[in-house]
C-alpha cells in the first residue's frame, strides 16, 4: 500500500483553485511584534488625516458661547480635504487587503493574511468580516473599549489569531520575499 502524502505521483496539498501559493502546513505565523508593528505603521499613514480633523476642530471652538456658528472657507476645504484623504486611504487598503491579504504596514513588514487553508481572504474575510463586522462591537457604549483591547490582547495565544482573525477564519503569516502574484506596492 502506497502513502499518498508521500508519493511524487499525489496531487498537491495547496489548494490551487482558490490562490494558495503555498502548501498547506508551511506557513509560519507572524509574530505579535511584527503584526503590532505592521498596525503602528498603517496608524501614522492616518495622520494627515487626524491633523485635518484637528484643524477643524480649532476652527469649531474659535465661535463664542450663544454665538450663530458659520464655517468659513478654510474649515470648510480642511473638511472636504480630511474627507477625501480617509475615503481614499480607506479604498486604497481595502483594496490591498482583498488582492493581497497586506495592508501598508503588513506589506512593510512582509506578513499578510491567509485563510485557514492558506489561500487569499478576498474581500469578504480580509474587508468585511475582519475590519466591518468585528468592528461592530464598538458602536456599543461600554463595551467597545474592552472588546477592542480583548481582541488585540489574542494575539498572544498560542496560535497568534485574534478575535477578528476567528471571526473571518484567517490568520496572519510572514512572507519570504514577494509572495506569488502579488503586484508592487507603487503600482
Amino acid at each position: 500500500m502506497i502513502d499518498q502524502a508521500a508519493s511524487p505521483y499525489s496531487p498537491p496539498l495547496a489548494n490551487l483553485d482558490s490562490g494558495a501559493t503555498q502548501a498547506i502546513g508551511t506557513l509560519t505565523m507572524a509574530t505579535a511584534g511584527s503584526r503590532l508593528a505592521a498596525k503602528a505603521i498603517d496608524v501614522v499613514f492616518m495622520l494627515p488625516g487626524v491633523v485635518g480633523c484637528f484643524l477643524i476642530a480649532q476652527d469649531l471652538v474659535k465661535a463664542s458661547p450663544g454665538e450663530e456658528l458659520s464655517l468659513g472657507r478654510r474649515t470648510i476645504v480642511v473638511g472636504a480635504a480630511t474627507i477625501a484623504y480617509f475615503l481614499a486611504l480607506a479604498v486604497y487598503q481595502s483594496v490591498l487587503l482583498s488582492k493581497h491579504g497586506q495592508t501598508i504596514g503588513k506589506r512593510a513588514r512582509k506578513i499578510r493574511i491567509v485563510k485557514m487553508d492558506g489561500s487569499s481572504p478576498g474581500f469578504v474575510h480580509a474587508v468585511l468580516l475582519r475590519a466591518i463586522v468585528n468592528g461592530l462591537p464598538s458602536l456599543i457604549p461600554h463595551a467597545g473599549r474592552p472588546y477592542g483591547l480583548i481582541d488585540i490582547l489574542f494575539i498572544f495565544r498560542k496560535d497568534r489569531r485574534c478575535i477578528h482573525d476567528l471571526i473571518a477564519g484567517t490568520r496572519v503569516v510572514q512572507i519570504e520575499g514577494p509572495a506569488a502574484g502579488m503586484a508592487p506596492l507603487a503600482s
